[in-house]
Protein backbone atom coordinates (compact mmCIF):
# COMPACT_ATOMS: atom_id res chain seq x y z
CA UNK A 1 0.00 0.00 0.00
CA UNK A 2 1.06 3.77 -1.49
CA UNK A 3 1.51 5.72 2.34
CA UNK A 4 2.59 8.95 -0.15
CA UNK A 5 4.58 9.78 -3.44
CA UNK A 6 7.16 8.01 -4.09
CA UNK A 7 10.69 9.65 -5.42
CA UNK A 8 9.91 8.59 -8.88
CA UNK A 9 7.97 12.00 -10.66
CA UNK A 10 5.47 9.69 -12.81
CA UNK A 11 3.24 8.01 -9.64
CA UNK A 12 3.83 11.15 -7.77
CA UNK A 13 0.84 12.42 -8.03
CA UNK A 14 -1.23 9.28 -8.36
CA UNK A 15 0.13 8.36 -5.27
CA UNK A 16 -0.71 11.38 -3.37
CA UNK A 17 -4.56 10.83 -4.85
CA UNK A 18 -4.54 7.10 -3.11
CA UNK A 19 -3.28 8.65 -0.17
CA UNK A 20 -6.01 11.10 0.25
CA UNK A 21 -8.94 8.58 -0.48
CA UNK A 22 -7.78 6.45 2.31
CA UNK A 23 -7.59 9.62 4.58
CA UNK A 24 -11.40 10.50 3.35
CA UNK A 25 -12.37 6.46 3.43
CA UNK A 26 -10.61 6.41 7.20
CA UNK A 27 -12.93 9.09 8.31
CA UNK A 28 -16.06 7.73 6.78
CA UNK A 29 -14.94 4.81 8.53
CA UNK A 30 -14.79 6.01 11.71
CA UNK A 31 -18.57 7.90 11.27
CA UNK A 32 -20.20 4.71 10.27
CA UNK A 33 -18.54 1.63 12.13
CA UNK A 34 -16.84 3.03 15.11
CA UNK A 35 -17.34 -0.24 17.12
CA UNK A 36 -15.26 -2.91 15.21
CA UNK A 37 -12.47 -1.61 14.08
CA UNK A 38 -11.83 1.31 15.97
CA UNK A 39 -8.38 0.04 17.06
CA UNK A 40 -7.78 -0.77 13.51
CA UNK A 41 -6.62 2.18 11.53
CA UNK A 42 -3.76 0.28 9.60
CA UNK A 43 -2.61 -3.60 9.64
CA UNK A 44 0.80 -4.34 8.53
CA UNK A 45 0.24 -3.46 4.92
CA UNK A 46 -2.66 -1.53 4.03
CA UNK A 47 -5.47 0.88 6.02
CA UNK A 48 -8.75 -0.90 7.09
CA UNK A 49 -10.69 1.27 5.35
CA UNK A 50 -9.16 0.16 1.83
CA UNK A 51 -10.19 -3.30 3.24
CA UNK A 52 -13.57 -2.46 3.83
CA UNK A 53 -13.59 -0.99 0.08
CA UNK A 54 -12.83 -4.18 -1.10
CA UNK A 55 -15.14 -6.11 1.16
CA UNK A 56 -12.72 -7.81 3.23
CA UNK A 57 -14.21 -6.43 6.31
CA UNK A 58 -17.83 -6.26 5.39
CA UNK A 59 -20.45 -6.74 7.99
CA UNK A 60 -23.54 -9.23 6.59
CA UNK A 61 -25.82 -5.93 6.45
CA UNK A 62 -23.85 -2.35 6.02
CA UNK A 63 -24.09 -0.13 8.99
CA UNK A 64 -25.23 2.71 7.01
CA UNK A 65 -28.39 0.15 6.50
CA UNK A 66 -28.66 -0.88 9.90
CA UNK A 67 -28.77 3.16 10.98
CA UNK A 68 -31.76 3.89 8.47
CA UNK A 69 -33.79 0.82 9.51
CA UNK A 70 -33.53 2.01 13.37
CA UNK A 71 -34.01 5.60 12.46
CA UNK A 72 -37.88 5.00 10.74
CA UNK A 73 -40.96 5.72 12.81
CA UNK A 74 -43.06 2.54 14.13
CA UNK A 75 -45.79 4.91 13.25
CA UNK A 76 -45.28 5.23 9.78
CA UNK A 77 -46.99 2.99 7.03
CA UNK A 78 -43.24 2.27 5.66
CA UNK A 79 -42.26 0.40 9.11
CA UNK A 80 -45.91 -1.72 8.14
CA UNK A 81 -44.28 -2.93 5.06
CA UNK A 82 -40.43 -3.55 6.42
CA UNK A 83 -41.47 -5.30 8.97
CA UNK A 84 -42.28 -8.05 6.47
CA UNK A 85 -39.50 -8.67 5.50
CA UNK A 86 -36.95 -7.33 7.65
CA UNK A 87 -36.82 -10.66 10.07
CA UNK A 88 -36.07 -12.55 7.29
CA UNK A 89 -33.40 -11.01 5.71
CA UNK A 90 -31.89 -10.59 8.54
CA UNK A 91 -32.04 -14.20 8.99
CA UNK A 92 -30.06 -14.76 5.53
CA UNK A 93 -27.86 -12.53 6.35
CA UNK A 94 -26.61 -13.49 9.18
CA UNK A 95 -26.70 -17.28 8.58
CA UNK A 96 -24.85 -16.62 5.06
CA UNK A 97 -21.84 -14.99 7.12
CA UNK A 98 -18.81 -17.26 8.24
CA UNK A 99 -17.19 -14.65 10.59
CA UNK A 100 -19.50 -12.41 12.30
CA UNK A 101 -18.29 -9.65 15.24
CA UNK A 102 -19.98 -10.22 18.37
CA UNK A 103 -20.32 -6.53 19.22
CA UNK A 104 -22.37 -6.08 15.07
CA UNK A 105 -24.75 -8.65 15.72
CA UNK A 106 -25.66 -7.48 19.07
CA UNK A 107 -26.58 -4.02 17.46
CA UNK A 108 -28.08 -5.74 15.14
CA UNK A 109 -30.54 -7.95 16.76
CA UNK A 110 -31.41 -4.46 18.86
CA UNK A 111 -32.19 -3.12 15.11
CA UNK A 112 -34.23 -6.30 13.46
CA UNK A 113 -35.88 -6.92 16.89
CA UNK A 114 -38.06 -3.43 16.43
CA UNK A 115 -39.33 -5.22 13.24
CA UNK A 116 -40.29 -8.63 15.06
CA UNK A 117 -41.90 -7.03 17.91
CA UNK A 118 -45.28 -8.57 18.65
CA UNK A 119 -45.19 -10.85 15.62
CA UNK A 120 -45.81 -13.50 18.01
CA UNK A 121 -47.55 -14.36 20.94
CA UNK A 122 -45.23 -16.64 23.00
CA UNK A 123 -42.18 -15.49 24.92
CA UNK A 124 -39.13 -17.53 25.02
CA UNK A 125 -37.15 -17.80 28.30
CA UNK A 126 -33.45 -17.74 27.95
CA UNK A 127 -32.26 -21.40 28.62
CA UNK A 128 -30.01 -22.08 31.66
CA UNK A 129 -26.65 -20.60 31.48
CA UNK A 130 -25.13 -23.64 33.45
CA UNK A 131 -22.43 -26.18 32.53
CA UNK A 132 -23.41 -29.36 31.07
CA UNK A 133 -27.19 -28.22 30.21
CA UNK A 134 -27.89 -29.25 26.90
CA UNK A 135 -29.25 -26.27 24.68
CA UNK A 136 -33.05 -26.07 22.82
CA UNK A 137 -33.99 -27.61 19.63
CA UNK A 138 -35.09 -25.07 17.40
CA UNK A 139 -37.49 -24.36 14.95
CA UNK A 140 -38.64 -21.95 12.09
CA UNK A 141 -41.19 -20.59 14.45
CA UNK A 142 -38.79 -19.93 17.23
CA UNK A 143 -37.02 -17.54 15.37
CA UNK A 144 -38.85 -14.67 15.97
CA UNK A 145 -39.42 -15.12 19.67
CA UNK A 146 -35.46 -15.56 19.62
CA UNK A 147 -34.87 -12.60 17.47
CA UNK A 148 -37.70 -10.45 19.68
CA UNK A 149 -35.79 -11.28 22.85
CA UNK A 150 -32.31 -10.74 21.60
CA UNK A 151 -33.65 -6.93 20.28
CA UNK A 152 -34.59 -6.15 23.65
CA UNK A 153 -30.89 -5.17 24.62
CA UNK A 154 -27.61 -4.93 23.44
CA UNK A 155 -26.34 -8.16 24.93
CA UNK A 156 -24.16 -10.32 23.50
CA UNK A 157 -25.39 -13.69 25.29
CA UNK A 158 -28.84 -12.78 23.82
CA UNK A 159 -27.25 -12.47 20.44
CA UNK A 160 -25.40 -15.89 21.01
CA UNK A 161 -28.78 -17.46 21.45
CA UNK A 162 -29.98 -16.00 18.37
CA UNK A 163 -27.54 -17.14 16.11
CA UNK A 164 -27.36 -20.18 17.51
CA UNK A 165 -31.51 -20.50 16.08
CA UNK A 166 -30.43 -19.58 12.93
CA UNK A 167 -27.43 -21.73 12.82
CA UNK A 168 -29.26 -24.77 13.30
CA UNK A 169 -32.46 -24.34 11.23
CA UNK A 170 -30.15 -23.52 8.16
CA UNK A 171 -28.16 -26.62 8.90
CA UNK A 172 -31.25 -28.56 9.43
CA UNK A 173 -32.78 -27.56 5.93
CA UNK A 174 -29.31 -28.36 3.88
CA UNK A 175 -27.79 -30.84 4.91
CA UNK A 176 -27.90 -34.50 3.50
CA UNK A 177 -26.87 -36.80 6.43
CA UNK A 178 -25.02 -40.51 5.23
CA UNK A 179 -23.98 -43.21 7.89
CA UNK A 180 -20.04 -44.00 6.76
CA UNK A 181 -19.51 -47.23 5.29
CA UNK A 182 -16.62 -49.07 6.92
CA UNK A 183 -16.38 -51.02 4.15
CA UNK A 184 -14.60 -48.14 2.12
CA UNK A 185 -12.25 -46.89 4.76
CA UNK A 186 -9.20 -48.89 3.92
CA UNK A 187 -6.10 -48.74 5.91
CA UNK A 188 -5.15 -45.14 6.35
CA UNK A 189 -4.93 -45.11 10.70
CA UNK A 190 -3.39 -48.16 10.93
CA UNK A 191 -0.12 -46.49 9.35
CA UNK A 192 -0.44 -42.83 10.70
CA UNK A 193 -1.57 -43.77 14.22
CA UNK A 194 1.64 -45.03 15.02
CA UNK A 195 3.25 -41.71 13.31
CA UNK A 196 0.65 -39.15 14.60
CA UNK A 197 2.63 -39.11 18.37
CA UNK A 198 5.85 -39.00 17.17
CA UNK A 199 5.01 -35.95 14.67
CA UNK A 200 2.92 -34.32 17.78
CA UNK A 201 5.95 -34.24 20.34
CA UNK A 202 7.76 -32.06 17.85
CA UNK A 203 4.97 -29.85 16.37
CA UNK A 204 4.59 -26.16 16.65
CA UNK A 205 0.81 -25.98 15.64
CA UNK A 206 1.58 -23.02 13.37
CA UNK A 207 -1.01 -23.42 11.08
CA UNK A 208 -3.78 -24.20 13.98
CA UNK A 209 -2.67 -22.83 17.00
CA UNK A 210 -4.30 -23.73 20.03
CA UNK A 211 -7.97 -24.10 18.90
CA UNK A 212 -7.94 -27.83 19.11
CA UNK A 213 -8.01 -27.46 22.99
CA UNK A 214 -10.64 -24.53 22.79
CA UNK A 215 -12.96 -27.08 20.70
CA UNK A 216 -12.90 -29.69 23.79
CA UNK A 217 -13.01 -27.10 26.11
CA UNK A 218 -16.55 -25.73 24.24
CA UNK A 219 -17.76 -29.01 24.41
CA UNK A 220 -18.22 -29.05 28.31
CA UNK A 221 -20.66 -25.98 27.61
CA UNK A 222 -23.75 -25.85 25.89
CA UNK A 223 -23.23 -24.91 22.43
CA UNK A 224 -26.02 -21.88 22.45
CA UNK A 225 -23.85 -19.91 24.85
CA UNK A 226 -20.07 -20.03 22.62
CA UNK A 227 -21.62 -18.83 19.65
CA UNK A 228 -20.04 -16.05 19.56
CA UNK A 229 -16.92 -17.03 20.40
CA UNK A 230 -15.34 -19.03 18.47
CA UNK A 231 -11.27 -18.12 19.17
CA UNK A 232 -11.80 -19.50 23.16
CA UNK A 233 -14.61 -19.98 25.72
CA UNK A 234 -12.50 -19.34 28.80
CA UNK A 235 -14.80 -16.36 30.33
CA UNK A 236 -18.06 -18.48 29.46
CA UNK A 237 -15.73 -21.31 31.78
CA UNK A 238 -15.10 -18.70 33.90
CA UNK A 239 -18.80 -17.60 34.28
CA UNK A 240 -19.82 -20.93 34.83
CA UNK A 241 -17.78 -22.65 37.17
CA UNK A 242 -15.46 -20.08 38.40
CA UNK A 243 -14.25 -22.29 41.21
CA UNK A 244 -13.19 -25.41 39.59
CA UNK A 245 -12.40 -23.78 36.02
CA UNK A 246 -8.97 -24.79 35.84
CA UNK A 247 -9.91 -28.44 37.39
CA UNK A 248 -11.31 -28.57 33.65
CA UNK A 249 -8.81 -26.46 31.88
CA UNK A 250 -5.50 -28.02 33.17
CA UNK A 251 -5.61 -31.41 31.95
CA UNK A 252 -6.21 -30.26 28.53
CA UNK A 253 -3.22 -27.36 28.67
CA UNK A 254 -0.70 -29.23 30.58
CA UNK A 255 -1.74 -32.73 28.55
CA UNK A 256 1.25 -33.58 25.96
CA UNK A 257 0.01 -34.19 22.67
CA UNK A 258 1.65 -37.21 22.24
CA UNK A 259 0.22 -38.52 25.57
CA UNK A 260 -2.97 -38.20 24.42
CA UNK A 261 -3.33 -40.26 21.32
CA UNK A 262 -1.27 -42.93 22.86
CA UNK A 263 -3.57 -42.91 25.68
CA UNK A 264 -6.52 -43.13 24.03
CA UNK A 265 -8.48 -46.58 22.25
CA UNK A 266 -8.93 -45.47 18.88
CA UNK A 267 -11.38 -48.03 18.09
CA UNK A 268 -14.00 -45.90 20.38
CA UNK A 269 -15.55 -42.76 19.50
CA UNK A 270 -13.10 -40.94 21.91
CA UNK A 271 -14.13 -37.75 20.31
CA UNK A 272 -11.22 -35.89 22.05
CA UNK A 273 -9.20 -38.56 20.16
CA UNK A 274 -10.31 -37.53 16.64
CA UNK A 275 -10.00 -33.76 17.16
CA UNK A 276 -6.80 -33.76 18.32
CA UNK A 277 -5.69 -36.38 15.56
CA UNK A 278 -7.29 -34.64 12.84
CA UNK A 279 -5.75 -31.36 13.76
CA UNK A 280 -2.12 -32.75 13.26
CA UNK A 281 -3.07 -34.21 9.71
CA UNK A 282 -3.95 -30.36 9.17
CA UNK A 283 -1.02 -29.21 10.57
CA UNK A 284 1.36 -32.14 8.65
CA UNK A 285 -0.49 -30.80 5.50
CA UNK A 286 0.14 -27.48 6.50
CA UNK A 287 -3.26 -26.18 5.32
CA UNK A 288 -6.47 -24.45 7.84
CA UNK A 289 -8.67 -25.68 5.43
CA UNK A 290 -8.62 -28.82 6.25
CA UNK A 291 -9.25 -27.68 9.94
CA UNK A 292 -12.14 -29.44 11.83
CA UNK A 293 -15.57 -27.84 11.36
CA UNK A 294 -17.62 -27.64 14.57
CA UNK A 295 -21.20 -26.94 14.23
CA UNK A 296 -22.18 -23.72 12.78
CA UNK A 297 -19.05 -23.90 10.79
CA UNK A 298 -20.43 -26.86 9.22
CA UNK A 299 -22.56 -24.29 7.16
CA UNK A 300 -19.20 -23.07 5.22
CA UNK A 301 -17.85 -26.45 4.21
CA UNK A 302 -16.99 -26.30 0.21
CA UNK A 303 -17.91 -28.52 -2.52
CA UNK A 304 -14.76 -31.05 -3.25
CA UNK A 305 -12.75 -30.95 0.10
CA UNK A 306 -14.12 -32.91 2.47
CA UNK A 307 -12.78 -31.58 5.69
CA UNK A 308 -13.54 -33.55 9.57
CA UNK A 309 -16.39 -32.49 11.35
CA UNK A 310 -17.94 -32.25 15.25
CA UNK A 311 -21.42 -31.46 16.28
CA UNK A 312 -21.78 -31.47 19.71
CA UNK A 313 -24.99 -29.90 21.40
CA UNK A 314 -26.40 -29.40 18.18
CA UNK A 315 -29.99 -31.16 17.38
CA UNK A 316 -29.56 -30.63 13.74
CA UNK A 317 -32.80 -32.65 12.09
CA UNK A 318 -32.13 -35.99 11.13
CA UNK A 319 -29.71 -36.72 14.17
CA UNK A 320 -30.59 -38.59 17.32
CA UNK A 321 -27.30 -37.58 18.86
CA UNK A 322 -24.06 -35.72 18.66
CA UNK A 323 -22.26 -36.65 15.78
CA UNK A 324 -18.30 -36.45 14.14
CA UNK A 325 -17.00 -37.60 10.75
CA UNK A 326 -16.21 -35.67 7.77
CA UNK A 327 -18.20 -32.97 5.35
CA UNK A 328 -18.03 -32.41 1.88
CA UNK A 329 -20.34 -29.74 0.78
CA UNK A 330 -23.68 -30.04 2.29
CA UNK A 331 -23.40 -34.10 2.82
CA UNK A 332 -22.32 -34.77 6.23
CA UNK A 333 -20.73 -38.41 6.54
CA UNK A 334 -21.45 -39.58 10.26
CA UNK A 335 -19.09 -41.96 11.55
CA UNK A 336 -20.53 -42.47 15.65
CA UNK A 337 -20.36 -45.97 16.08
CA UNK A 338 -17.35 -46.43 13.48
CA UNK A 339 -14.31 -45.41 16.21
CA UNK A 340 -11.78 -43.01 15.57
CA UNK A 341 -9.37 -44.77 13.20
CA UNK A 342 -12.44 -46.18 10.68
CA UNK A 343 -13.42 -42.50 10.52
CA UNK A 344 -10.09 -41.26 10.15
CA UNK A 345 -9.60 -43.65 7.38
CA UNK A 346 -12.97 -42.41 5.70
CA UNK A 347 -11.64 -39.21 5.64
CA UNK A 348 -8.47 -39.72 4.24
CA UNK A 349 -9.90 -42.13 1.75
CA UNK A 350 -11.99 -39.09 0.11
CA UNK A 351 -9.21 -37.03 0.39
CA UNK A 352 -7.81 -39.16 -1.83
CA UNK A 353 -10.46 -39.15 -4.25
CA UNK A 354 -10.80 -35.80 -4.12
CA UNK A 355 -7.32 -35.11 -4.82
CA UNK A 356 -6.75 -33.17 -1.53
CA UNK A 357 -3.98 -33.62 0.90
CA UNK A 358 -1.37 -34.94 -1.19
CA UNK A 359 1.27 -35.37 2.05
CA UNK A 360 -0.80 -37.88 3.93
CA UNK A 361 -2.21 -39.52 0.90
CA UNK A 362 0.82 -40.51 -0.78
CA UNK A 363 2.34 -41.39 2.45
CA UNK A 364 -1.04 -43.91 3.25
CA UNK A 365 -0.65 -44.98 -0.54
CA UNK A 366 3.01 -45.98 0.01
CA UNK A 367 4.23 -43.73 -2.49
CA UNK A 368 5.87 -41.21 -0.46
CA UNK A 369 8.86 -39.91 -1.83
CA UNK A 370 11.81 -38.35 0.09
CA UNK A 371 10.29 -34.85 0.08
CA UNK A 372 7.37 -36.46 2.24
CA UNK A 373 7.84 -35.52 5.93
CA UNK A 374 6.13 -38.31 7.51
CA UNK A 375 8.66 -40.29 5.83
CA UNK A 376 10.93 -39.27 9.12
CA UNK A 377 8.54 -40.21 11.48
CA UNK A 378 7.86 -43.64 10.05
CA UNK A 379 10.93 -45.37 11.12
Amino acid sequence: MIFGPRVFAKIAVAGTCCFLMQHVCTLQHFAHRSAPHTTQILDSSKFVANADMSGEHAHPIPASVMTWLYSVPASTPLFSKLREVVPRLFFDAVSGCEEIDPDWLSEACVVAGRYATNQSGTSLSMPPFAIRVKSPSSSEGALMPALHLAGASVDVRAASFLLYHVSLVQLSSTLVIKKGNAANAGGAYSLLGPVLPKYASECTFAVTGDRFIHLCLRMHLPSWCTMLSPGGCYRDLSALIPATVNDLVRPYVDAQVSDLIKSRDASTDDIVLFVVAVTLISEICGSGSLGLRYNREILFAKEGLPVPFVLCDFPVDGLVTDAYGYVDGTTLYVCNGLGVDTAISLWVSALSKAGCASIVVDFVAGRADSTNPLRKYST
